[in-house]
């Protein structure tokens, strides 16, 4: 039988020895100055990619059929309608890539991808902040979509620039 005492035994501390060292020098592995903490992948900048990915695809499709009822009601000057419409698939090719950069990045700590994706965000933010104020007509959809796009990606960029400069300071 197991004594009451022994349960409650604490651990003892986990010591180290350095190749070349006799075995009476061990290191405490916490008192060591070489050892520096860690950074983890942000769990908040990964959400937020997962949610903004789930949105981008109702954010098209949206915008897509937004587009499609403006051509057919709404009087486009000359070559308009085609360079906003273009703009949003240039927008689904963009986007993806954004995420995924961003998200490789968090996960494997590195800084190029996350400055890459934010590279990227800005084409993307330009492209927001141009629906919603520089468009020919500016519907009321568009204006919450993305508006709510917009919020989104600040908070991504945000994210995505604290995440590097954590990777930066811990390397």
């Amino acid at each position: 039988p197991i004594s009451a005492r022994a349960r409650t035994r604490r651990p003892q501390r986990v010591t180290r020895r350095r190749p070349g060292r006799p075995r009476g020098e061990e290191k405490d592995a916490r008192d060591s100055n070489t050892t520096r903490a860690m950074t983890a992948p942000s769990l908040t900048l990964e959400i937020f990619l997962y949610f903004g990915k789930l949105w981008d695809v109702a954010f098209w499709v949206l915008s897509f059929l937004v587009m499609c009822w403006k051509g057919y009601n709404l009087p486009y000057p000359d070559d308009a309608y085609e360079t906003e419409f273009a703009l949003l698939f240039v927008y689904l090719l963009i986007e993806p890539a954004r995420l995924f950069l961003g998200s490789k990045g968090n996960k494997t700590l590195t800084n190029g991808p996350l400055y890459a994706s934010l590279v990227l965000a800005a084409y993307v933010l330009f492209m927001h902040v141009y629906y919603v104020a520089g468009q020919t007509f500016i519907t009321r959809c568009d204006y919450a979509i993305n508006s709510i796009s917009l919020a989104f990606v600040c908070a991504q960029s945000f994210l995505a620039l604290a995440q590097a400069v954590e990777v930066s300071r811990t390397r």
